[in-house]
C-alpha cells in the first residue's frame, strides 16, 4: 500500500500504528495532528481494542535468534 502523498483519517492512522505499519510522527503528519495529539488519540484507540488469550495462541514457534 503506497501512502506517500495520501492524507489519512485519524482512524486509519491509528489502525496502521496498531498493526505496526507506521510510526507516530509519520502518522501524525499524514493526518494533520501534532505528535502529542497523535500519542493521545492512539492511546485511547489502543485501550478500546480488546485483547484476549486467543490472540496469542498462534505465536507458538520461536523465531531467530531464539529458536
Amino acid at each position: 500500500m503506497k501512502l506517500k502523498n495520501m492524507r489519512l483519517t485519524v482512524e486509519q492512522a491509528c489502525d496502521m500504528l496498531f498493526r505496526g505499519k507506521s510510526n507516530v510522527p509519520t502518522a501524525a503528519a499524514k493526518c494533520g495532528l501534532s505528535k502529542k495529539e497523535m500519542f493521545i488519540v492512539f492511546s485511547k484507540y489502543a485501550k478500546k481494542i480488546p485483547l484476549t488469550d486467543d490472540a496469542w495462541k498462534g505465536d507458538i514457534m520461536l523465531g531467530w535468534p531464539w529458536a
